[in-house]
Formats: structure tokens, C-alpha cells, sequence
């Protein structure tokens, strides 16, 4: 009697646990292979509710158990049936019950009160052909299927990126990379404007990235919040409360640097001059940002093309110094002659302040002047620019503007970098299971701290201005509405660009993203249209001018030629 009992109940304990079958993901899969198992099963009838913000199992964190979830549910729709727990040979069927949060269970035998199942259509072979053998096989992604709903990972649209649902064709693409280039050129020039008018870099750079923070507001809360939210590509807003803390923190640093960058410039077009300081930044920030890159991303890009470009950069620096020395001694030369010929040179006054009712009817810069205006290059223009303009450069050496311009470059240079540890984790610094952050999430996050950075500066510029600049104060600034406009458009070029640059990079791949670099060309054209700058200058200083923006162009071209994509 014994003996009947004890088999009865082993009988009894093989029925019980033979009905408890799970099926779950393999261990050791990559994050990508794991989300796509999540919307495929989720999107071809798995009840993923569960998993869902808000949901009994829902663990951000975690992107296994959710792959565990999905594909269980999936298989337990599908009736346990043979083939239904494989998934291109990354699930397994168990009989051990997954671990899983508090409250959260996991259906261990067939189902039908899920999703109604999708209809499978017949699976192709490799081959592309019908498979007739009659062996069950599960479709998958990756072998000609459909794709099921929204979720199946089609592969298109944007790499590291919540916005999956926008596709750009090669029309859209050409279109965002010319508005990057006007807007991306454009707002230096605004911003020298309003120096050469008079008014006070301290008070434009305020008005600048305070707009400059709303225009990344903006961005992350529209184009961040496209498209659903998945476990491996979350919106915006699901991101802000993810433990992503090391890549929020790569993300500041890009914005400190960028905003020391961007201040620095500020300064350098005063003693440098538009074009020049464009083109050495930029260079810069490719020998040294590119360069840094290249490792991170694995050495995507053609490395036999890549550096000789960067040479070329190199060599543009090198053309951009030799021009600035060159114009330098050129405006000296055109000074000391007026000095000889009118010796009453040394008693033109040299003003602190602008009026400001006369800078809006006979500024330098708008053509509104009277028949006595001085015309570009002259040494009388020189004079009144330098009597009018905030920045005052009679008397200060030409090395000053070069330590501000290379300043500006090195800070340029390392923004890139710390951006693109941000959204890629290439130091793996995310707890696993972490998602990346998303390209809208990081700007918002570096957009923050160059803000915090620029107010501290600027403020305190306010009080103890560099480079013998008048003293100002928090309430004189709030007063100043001179040209406040101008400095507001400035910061939402600045930062729609910017975004318009990370949109298209990720959408078009690097070729797109490094055609921004032409961006002192839209610059240079502001400064010689617009200021006058190297008119009426000796031929040595066109022949380096041209050598300068040819060999810039080439290295542009090259820098294109070299871009990969990230895989």
C-alpha cells in the first residue's frame, strides 16, 4: 500500500510540473537581440500588458525579464505549440518559473484569452523559397516576414533613438543638411552684430541661452515623445526617471564644454574676425573630436581617408593663423598711414558706451549711413567700428585672438566625444539592461548644463568683466533691450541647429552629421558680405584667405568621404 501511494504521488507531482512549461530568452543575448524578441512577440499576439509602465512586471531596467515575458506569452498563445518558443534559436522552453517582480506571474500553460494571434503567414527558407517540408517554424524578423504592427525590428529609421517611426528620405535628408548649414552659420554672425553695434557680450550671451534652452525643451518634448515607447527605446519623459546617471553625466560635460566653446568665441570674432575663428574652431574640432571618436566608435570610419583629412584640417589652422597675422599687420599698415596724413588720428575720440538711438539708423553694418560713412577697410571704418563696438582690440596684441580661438576649438573638440559616450555607453558605465539614452534626451541634459554653465559666467562677467570691458549689473542687463531680439533668435538658431544635426545624423549616418563642418563657409560669407572683413587688404592676405577656405573645403569633402555607419 506503501508502495502504491508513493507512486501515485510521484504519478501525481510528473502531471503537475509537466504542465507548468515556460518558454524564456537564452542567457547572454545582446540588449538589440532582446528587443527585438519583445516586439515581434509582442506585436504578433504575446499579451504584453504586463510589461507595460505601470504593469505588474514591468522592470525598465531589467530588458531580459521583459524578453522572458513576452516571448512566454507568446508561446503560451500559440497553444505550447513545437516551434513557437524558438525565435531564430534565442528561446528555450523550461520548466523552471522565471524569476519576476513582486506580483507578477507568469501564464505556464496554454492560453487563449491573450491578443487574438496574428496570422502566420507561410515561412520562407533562407533561400527565399516556400518551406513545404511540414516541419513547424516560427517566423522571425530577419527572413523575409512581415513585419507584424509597429513593433516588428525592421531595421529602418533611427539607430539609438525613440523616434522610430520618422524616415527620412534622401530628399528630406538634403533638405535638413542646407537648413543646418544657414542656421548653424548664421547665428555667429548675429551675435557679432550686436558686438560691433556696442552692445555688451554679457548681456547677449544671456539672451542667447536662455532660448537656446527652450529650443532643446521643445525638441525633446515633440520629436522626443514620436513613437512608441519600447523597454530598449524609451520616450523622453520614461527616460528622466531611468537609473542612467553616468551618461546623464557625459551628457553636462559635453554641455559645460560647449558653452566654455561657445563664450570663448564670443570674444576671439572680436580679435579675430568671423571667418577666421569659424574655420580654425572648426578644424579643430575635427583633428582632435574626430580623431576621438574613430576609437569609440570602433573605427567605423575609413581610416585611410579619415586622416589625411584630418591633415587637411591641419593645414587649414595653419592658413587660418598665417591670415589673421596677416590682416593683423594690414590694419596696422592702414593705421599708420592715416597717422601720417592726419595727425589729428591720435585725438579721435574712442567712446565707451553706443547710443543706442543712432546705432539703429547709422550702424556699420545695415547701409543707413550718411554720405560721410566710412567705407569697408578703410582705416576711417577701423576707427569708427572701434568706437562703437563693445570690444575694444586697438592696442592688444594679435596672440590674444589666437589663445581665444584655439580655447574655443580644444572646448569644441571634447563635445562630440562626451556626446557620443552619452548615447552609445561605449565605456559600458550603464547597469545591464540600462537603455541607452536617446539623442533628444542627451540634448536636453547637455542643453541644461550649458545653460547653468553660461549663466554663473556671464553673471559674474557682469560684476568682473574680461578684456577691460565696462562693469554691468543684473538690473542694467534686464534694461537693456538693444538688440535683445536679435540675441534671442540667436539661441533658438543655435539650438534648433543643433538639433537639426543630431536628427540628421542619425537618421542619414555620418556623411550627413560631418557635413555641418562646412558651416564657417555660411559664416565667412556673413563676415565678408556683412562686416567688411579683409576688404581692401594686401595680396598676401587674399592668397592666404583662399589657401585658408580651399583647403577647409577639401577637408570637409574628405571628412564626408570617410563617414561609416554605426552598426
Amino acid at each position: 500500500m506503501a508502495v502504491f501511494a508513493a507512486y501515485f504521488l510521484i504519478f501525481l507531482g510528473m502531471t503537475l510540473h509537466s504542465d507548468a512549461t515556460y518558454c524564456i530568452c537564452n542567457d547572454g543575448l545582446s540588449d538589440p537581440v532582446l528587443q527585438k524578441n519583445i516586439d515581434y512577440a509582442c506585436g504578433a499576439g504575446a499579451d504584453c500588458n504586463p510589461i507595460l509602465q505601470n504593469g505588474p512586471c514591468y522592470q525598465p531596467n531589467t530588458v531580459k525579464d521583459h524578453c522572458n515575458y513576452a516571448v512566454n506569452s507568446y508561446y503560451q498563445t500559440k497553444g505550447q505549440s513545437a516551434g513557437s518558443c524558438n525565435f531564430s534559436n534565442t528561446a528555450t522552453v523550461t520548466q523552471n518559473a522565471p524569476s519576476a517582480a513582486p506580483g507578477c506571474v507568469y501564464p505556464s500553460s496554454p492560453s487563449n484569452n491573450g491578443p487574438s494571434p496574428t496570422p502566420t503567414p507561410t515561412p520562407l527558407t533562407p533561400g527565399g523559397n516556400p518551406n513545404t517540408s511540414g516541419a513547424p517554424t516560427i517566423p522571425f524578423p530577419g527572413s523575409n516576414t512581415p513585419p507584424v504592427s509597429n513593433l516588428a525590428p525592421n531595421g529602418i529609421g533611427f539607430d539609438n533613438d525613440n523616434a522610430a517611426s520618422v524616415t527620412l528620405n534622401r530628399s528630406t535628408t538634403l533638405i535638413m543638411s542646407t537648413l543646418i548649414l544657414l542656421v548653424s552659420g548664421t547665428w555667429p554672425a548675429v551675435l557679432t552684430l550686436l558686438e560691433r553695434r556696442g552692445r555688451l557680450p554679457q548681456h547677449t550671451y544671456l539672451d542667447y541661452t536662455l532660448t537656446n534652452l527652450l529650443a532643446a525643451v521643445i525638441i525633446a518634448f515633440t520629436f522626443g515623445e514620436i513613437g512608441n515607447s519600447t523597454i530598449q527605446k524609451p520616450n523622453f519623459l520614461n527616460q528622466l526617471s531611468q537609473d542612467n546617471f553616468p551618461s546623464v553625466l557625459f551628457a553636462m560635460a559635453g554641455g559645460v564644454v560647449l558653452s566654455l566653446g561657445n563664450l570663448a568665441t564670443q570674444y576671439a570674432w572680436a580679435f579675430v574676425g568671423l571667418s577666421v575663428t569659424e574655420v580654425v574652431t572648426s578644424s579643430i574640432t575635427v583633428v582632435i573630436g574626430t580623431t576621438l571618436n574613430y576609437y569609440l566608435d570602433d573605427k567605423i570610419n575609413r581610416a585611410e581617408i579619415l586622416f589625411p583629412g584630418v591633415g587637411c584640417f591641419l593645414i587649414a589652422v595653419c592658413f587660418g593663423s598665417a591670415v589673421h597675422a596677416s590682416n593683423a599687420a594690414d590694419n596696422k599698415a592702414k593705421l599708420t598711414s592715416f597717422s601720417k596724413d592726419n595727425a589729428a588720428i591720435k585725438d579721435a575720440p574712442i567712446s565707451n558706451e553706443m547710443n543706442a538711438n543712432s546705432a539703429t539708423k547709422e550702424d556699420l553694418e545695415n547701409g543707413n549711413g550718411t554720405k560721410e560713412k566710412a567705407k569697408f577697410g578703410t582705416a576711417n571704418f577701423l576707427i569708427e567700428l572701434e568706437n562703437r563696438r563693445a570690444i575694444k582690440v586697438f592696442g592688444k596684441g594679435s596672440l590674444i585672438g589666437l589663445a581665444i580661438t584655439f580655447f574655443a576649438g580644444f572646448c569644441f573638440s571634447l563635445f562630440s566625444p562626451a556626446f557620443n559616450l552619452a548615447t552609445n555607453d561605449q565605456w559600458h558605465t550603464l547597469k545591464s539592461g540600462v537603455p541607452h539614452l536617446s539623442v533628444y534626451t542627451a540634448f536636453f541634459y547637455f542643453s541644461v548644463s550649458c545653460f547653468v554653465i553660461a549663466v554663473i559666467l556671464n553673471i559674474s562677467f557682469l560684476y568682473r568683466p574680461v578684456l577691460n570691458l565696462p562693469k554691468s549689473s543684473i538690473k542694467a542687463y534686464l534694461s537693456d533691450w538693444n538688440g535683445r531680439g536679435w540675441a534671442l533668435l540667436a539661441g533658438f538658431l543655435c539650438g534648433f541647429g543643433n538639433g537639426l544635426q543630431f536628427m540628421g545624423g542619425q537618421a542619414a549616418g555620418y556623411a550627413a552629421a560631418d557635413a555641418v563642418q562646412a558651416l564657417p563657409l555660411v559664416s565667412t560669407f556673413w563676415g565678408i558680405l556683412l562686416f567688411g572683413e579683409y576688404r581692401r587688404s594686401s595680396r598676401r592676405t587674399y592668397v592666404l584667405l583662399v589657401g585658408m577656405l580651399s583647403m577647409f573645403v577639401v577637408a570637409v569633402g574628405v571628412l564626408m568621404a570617410s563617414s561609416g555607419h554605426r552598426k
